[in-house]
């Protein structure tokens, strides 16, 4: 009688976790996010948890499950297919479990408790990283004593300048005499793919602009409160109209890479007669960086050159936004 009992006891349980899976499964065949909840009694209530693609060459499975908890990312794990995901997340200790929606991938990833928390993960990791590799080069010990050294003042630099302490640390890991030096793994950019990919979509295409402020009302929402830069060109007609854009790079919290050729070899496709590049900084600041000048130099240059002028470059900001063409900054109109 108790065999009987305990085979519908397990029978039962199996029952519930195939459950759970089905459940995550349909959940995951519709998006690429979910939110588990967790008892009360759990440190972490609730986890972030986003189902993609690893492009990294040497992963082990061509899937990875990413976590990522109120205070910042806390690990991820590979698997072989979306059915192997739904199974690995059923076996967790989960009260329930519901699709993450845009705004909260957007309200979860923007907090700064959580950017803090993934800026420490990227430093941890540099750190650990730059230290064992120096302890490989046995033929000059100092080697390991002057990255140490360094690591030290990182860590004092990364209480009041997260990224650059995370700079720092990563220089120092190319800089080592080594083949292929380790990649550091950013979480902050895998924030910024995700909100890549679930932000509202660009809703300027096709409107004519007559000013600046025109143009950031269309992009509040697509460019705001995202995790790293992004720079995004728009190409416009003769009459001002929005004829196209494209989201060239996405970079890290302290900048990006854009090549003028590749700007306007798209100009060019797409027919226009002038473009807008606008990027955002993450720090919410909009005053333009020595970096930032020289970039829209380089573009100015090239547009002269090709006959497509550049009209203005905007930086976006938390609350405000700085026009080139205007020579100065203004507060985000507010929403009702």
């Amino acid at each position: 009688m108790a065999s009987k009992s305990a085979q519908a006891h397990t029978a039962g349980l199996r029952r519930a976790r195939q459950d759970r899976q089905d459940a995550i499964l349909a959940a995951l065949h519709a998006t690429s996010a979910v939110i588990l909840s967790f008892d009360q009694n759990v440190r972490n209530r609730e986890e972030l948890v986003i189902f993609s693609p690893d492009t990294y060459p040497h992963a082990d499975a061509p899937y990875r499950l990413t976590s990522f908890m109120t205070d910042g990312p806390w690990g991820h794990e590979n698997v072989r297919s979306i059915e192997e995901a739904a199974a690995e997340l059923a076996g967790r200790g989960w009260t329930s479990m519901r699709v993450a929606t845009d705004e909260d991938v957007m309200a979860w990833t923007s907090t700064p408790e959580f950017q803090l928390g993934a800026k420490r993960v990227a430093f941890v990791q540099a750190s650990n990283l730059l230290r064992y590799r120096a302890s490989q080069l046995r033929h000059d010990p100092s080697i390991y004593d002057r990255a140490a050294a360094l690591d030290r003042q990182a860590g004092d630099l990364f209480q009041t300048d997260p990224d650059a302490a995370i700079d720092m640390l990563t220089k120092a890991m190319r800089d080592l005499p080594v083949k292929n030096p380790p990649r550091v793994y950013r979480p902050q950019k895998v924030v910024a793919t995700l909100q890549r990919d679930t932000r509202p979509a660009f809703a300027g295409r096709g409107s004519v602009v007559g000013s600046p402020e025109d143009i950031i009302d269309g992009l509040t929402d697509y460019m705001g409160h995202r995790a790293t830069e992004i720079f995004l060109v728009l190409f416009l007609s003769v009459r001002n109209e929005i004829v196209g854009y494209t989201e060239y790079a996405m970079g890290a919290v302290a900048g990006v890479e854009v090549h003028a050729s590749g700007v306007f070899r798209d100009a060019l496709v797409s027919g226009a007669a002038g473009i807008v590049t606008i990027h955002n900084h993450p720090t919410g600041v909009t005053i333009p960086s020595d970096d930032d000048r020289a970039l829209w130099e380089r573009l100015k240059a090239a547009g002269q050159l090709i006959g497509i002028p550049v009209v203005d470059n905007l930086v976006l900001g938390e609350s405000s936004y700085f026009s080139e063409m205007e020579k100065f900054a203004k507060p985000l109109r507010r929403r009702d």
